[in-house]
């Protein structure tokens, strides 16, 4: 089966360029250097009626930690809630509680919440104690995808871990490679990994819009593994 290419956006002219060039999946999002934070909801819209492939919304209140206080996690159920009316295929969130493990409970509601929606847990993951123990939470829950970098600062320097996770796992959720992914080290990682979804920003200059060569050179090497 051919891998699948999810680029990450930052603004509704990534998306368009991300899909002409052979992306299969967007996650929309603002603010790069801060790893990412919910967009707006016109954003959201923009994008939805701009592009045809699927997207999925970053649900992130504000930078730094992942442990959201009850108003935050007010501001997630309503920002889901606003993806769900505009019909976006799935979103992205990762709540983690102050011991440094998947935070079940607040899981539980947002995922209630999603209905149909597939649910994606971000790299909050790799920022928890006993990842495994994690990711067998992350089973139990339900959650459809995990975007992880292996525990590492990124992808490449957790590939082997990422491996081991696909092999234990990767029938039971969807190990998804993310962080410093590129089209100069992907094939590494697809060949160490042994996953089929990857996750990129493809962004190679100080702005926050995808190359468009870059998703291509990412799409063709990942459909052809």
């Amino acid at each position: 089966m051919p891998g699948l290419l999810e680029i990450a956006c930052f603004n509704e002219h990534s998306a368009i360029i991300a899909q002409k060039a052979g992306a299969d999946r967007i996650e929309l999002c603002v603010n790069y250097k801060e790893g990412g934070l919910s967009p707006s909801l016109k954003m959201i819209e923009t994008s939805r009626n701009a592009i045809s492939i699927p997207i999925v919304v970053m649900l992130r209140p504000r930078p730094g930690n992942f442990i959201y206080t009850r108003s935050e996690f007010e501001s997630l159920k309503t920002h889901l809630e606003l993806c769900r009316r505009i019909k976006v295929d799935g979103v992205v969130f990762g709540t983690i509680t102050k011991e440094g493990d998947v935070d079940k409970e607040v899981c539980r509601e947002l995922l209630k919440l999603a209905g149909s929606m597939k649910v994606c847990f971000h790299r909050a993951i790799d920022l928890c104690r006993e990842i495994d123990r994690q990711l067998e939470t992350l089973i139990e829950l339900g959650i459809h995808r995990v975007l992880t970098s292996g525990g590492q600062s990124n992808a490449i320097e957790g590939k082997e871990n990422l491996a081991r996770w696909q092999k234990r796992y990767g029938t039971k959720i969807s190990i998804m490679p993310g962080g410093g992914l590129r089209s100069g080290n992907i094939k590494d990682v697809i060949l160490t990994t042994g996953c089929n979804e990857f996750h990129s920003a493809a962004i190679l200059n100080e702005s926050e819009t995808a190359s468009a060569l870059e998703v291509e050179q990412l799409a063709n090497i990942i459909h052809r593994s």
